[in-house]
């Protein structure tokens, strides 16, 4: 999804400003900030996980090796 909003950005990008428009500029930025975000956001879940459902999570995380803490 991530990769769909980069492309439609910097497509929307040379359409507005055909000659000055850095693709670079606009793709990285946007990924970086969207994994970043998707990052902390499964952490955040992990953690609430571990609390909610104590030693079952943890031994699902462990089986399933997706423990971020």
């Amino acid at each position: 999804m991530e990769v769909g909003a980069s492309l439609f950005v910097v497509h929307q990008g040379t359409i507005m400003f055909p000659r000055s428009h850095p693709y670079g500029l606009v793709c990285s930025p946007e990924l970086t900030l969207a994994v970043l975000f998707n990052w902390i956001m499964a952490v955040h879940e992990a953690r609430y996980l571990q609390r909610y459902f104590g030693e079952e999570y943890r031994r699902y995380s462990t089986d399933v090796r997706l423990s971020f803490l």
